[in-house]
């Protein structure tokens, strides 16, 4: 009895932990990734996305003065409400990258705390959330972070609608909608089709 009663409280104790560290994490990641945001000048990438906002301002769409469509509805819509909101600055544009770069580290937490173990989980998190390469494209108004996250979601609802029984539509009804967002948003989610279905092939094989 005894034993079975320290085991839970050192289990609770554990998530605990865990939970702290995490939001430690995400309030370090905030900083690195919030910090002089709107210091930076625009690179060339980041143009595109600048024109493609303030058309959607002027006139409700991304076409360019080029007359070019440039595709970023995932992105540039939302972010178009931002700068109508907060005004017309880096950080406005900037913004939901940042905060798609936090939910991804929250979201890949959870994912790996659910497919392998909770001390993996945190390594995992810590590493995303010091990662060069997740910090600086946190800090660009471009949509990469956003796409880092769909991507993973619907590969993690896609294992979760082959492997388990709970909520099995539930699941199928989230990697489809994640796949089509990912999809929207960069060309790479093109990527989640095929890869799904190399995955149903080698499942029913092997």
């Amino acid at each position: 009895m005894w034993i079975t009663l320290i085991n839970k409280i050192n289990l609770k104790i554990s998530h605990r932990i865990a939970l702290v560290s995490v939001l430690v994490l995400i309030l370090l990641g905030s900083v690195l990734r919030f910090y002089n945001l709107s210091s930076q000048s625009y690179w060339m990438d980041e143009g595109y996305t600048v024109n493609a906002v303030l058309s959607v301002l002027d006139h409700g769409s991304t076409m360019l003065d080029s007359g070019k469509n440039y595709s970023c509805p995932t992105y540039c819509y939302p972010t178009a409400f931002l700068v109508k909101t907060f005004g017309d600055n880096p950080s406005s544009y900037r913004l939901l990258s940042v905060i798609f770069g936090l939910l991804f580290i929250v979201a890949m937490f959870f994912i790996t705390k659910k497919l392998f173990n909770k001390n993996l989980a945190l390594f995992s998190t810590f590493f995303i959330t010091f990662s060069y390469w997740q910090i600086a494209w946190s800090r660009q108004a471009r949509w990469y972070t956003l796409f880092s996250l769909l991507f993973w979601l619907a590969l993690y609802f896609f294992y979760k609608s082959l492997y388990s029984n709970k909520n099995k539509y539930l699941n199928i009804i989230l990697t489809t909608i994640f796949t089509i967002t990912a999809l929207l948003t960069h060309g790479l989610g093109y990527l989640l089709p095929i890869i799904f279905i190399g995955w149903i092939l080698v499942d029913q094989i092997f």
